[in-house]
């Protein structure tokens, strides 16, 4: 991990406005997935907990994927702000929010057409 090398992160003290700034975005990167991880989880267990088949209303689905395209938009902003300090990390953190950014998008698409 970049984190733990020599990098512009470590060159910088606790106390510098730059290492704040990480700081922040690496706590709203991990609010946005804690807030993703829990819509998808709560949408599950009512999945998990029926005995039969589930039928999801398009509403449903629609606000779920905008909810997850904002997240995943916001969490490649972030990323896109803390490569400057963390390059690897902040790359394979672009390239799933932009897979979530798809998926969502698919998603859509797809409730439209019927």
């Amino acid at each position: 991990m970049s984190g733990l090398q020599d990098t512009a992160l470590s060159a910088i003290s606790k106390q510098n406005a730059q290492f704040i700034n990480v700081q922040k975005l690496a706590e709203n990167i991990h609010k946005s997935v804690d807030r993703l991880r829990k819509l998808v989880g709560d949408e599950l267990m009512k999945v998990d907990k029926c005995e039969r088949i589930v039928i999801w209303r398009r509403q449903n689905i629609l606000e779920l994927n905008d909810v997850i395209h904002r997240e995943a938009e916001s969490l490649s902003g972030d990323f896109v702000e803390l490569s400057w300090w963390m390059q690897e990390e902040s790359e394979r953190g672009i390239g799933l929010s932009e897979q979530l950014i798809k998926t969502a998008h698919i998603s859509i698409l797809d409730c439209d057409e019927r």
